[in-house]
């Protein structure tokens, strides 16, 4: 009955919740007056020593399966759960706090992609590089639900940004989070009634399984 997070800088893309260069160059070149230089650095060192303390869920946005993910996760026996940002959020309980948002994908070595962020907030909020990656990673289409472990003194004061745990759990009603529980396509058709017997022992009768049809040759 929780969701399961991991810590950024533990996943595998390097470039995890890191200003690019070029981005860092065009805050240099072309800060507004009251976005100080210093700030900027300062606000990437600070960030860069607290990866430890965000964890994150990443989901795949789409209105159809991907035959990509099913590949590259399935395992020949895979499973997919269908939820919305609707049901993350009534699913979770009254602590910690999380964010969701869609995760923006940036040519790095531009340092043009860096001039949007004057105009939508400060760029000494740590959070929006978290929710930034690379064009390379584009065809995830990502929604990622992001926690900060530490505290409101510790940013600000630099305190004890020393990584933590290696993953973080954040409670949540299965019933509300699971709209519907995806078999891969691979698997025998079968295993529909004991996955449903499975979800009924855990309380979740009412959770829809579906077995993928991507590869059935149904072809009319």
């Amino acid at each position: 009955s929780s969701l399961h997070l991991c810590r950024l800088d533990d996943l595998r893309d390097p470039w995890e919740g890191k200003w690019s260069r070029a981005a860092l160059e065009a805050f240099r070149a072309g800060a507004p007056l009251n976005v100080a230089t210093s700030i900027v650095e300062n606000a990437a060192r600070i960030l860069n020593m607290g990866l430890g303390k965000y964890y994150v869920s990443c989901w795949h946005e789409s209105p159809s399966q991907s035959a990509a993910f099913w590949d590259q996760y399935q395992h020949f026996c895979g499973v997919a759960v269908r939820s919305t940002v609707g049901r993350l959020k009534k699913s979770k309980g009254l602590a910690p706090t999380f964010f969701i948002g869609r995760v923006r994908y940036l040519n790095y070595e531009n340092p043009e992609s860096a001039e949007a962020f004057f105009a939508s907030g400060p760029v000494n909020n740590s959070f929006i590089p978290v929710f930034l990656k690379r064009k390379s990673f584009e065809y995830e289409h990502e929604v990622r639900v992001v926690v900060w472990s530490g505290t409101e003194e510790e940013e600000c004061a630099e305190l004890n940004l020393a990584p933590t745990a290696k993953s973080f759990e954040v409670p949540v009603d299965l019933s509300e989070l699971i709209d519907a529980v995806f078999l891969c396509p691979t698997s025998e058709p079968w295993l529909v009634d004991p996955i449903k017997v499975l979800l009924k022992r855990f309380g979740l009768p009412n959770i829809l399984v579906i077995r993928s049809d991507l590869y059935d040759k149904n072809i009319l």
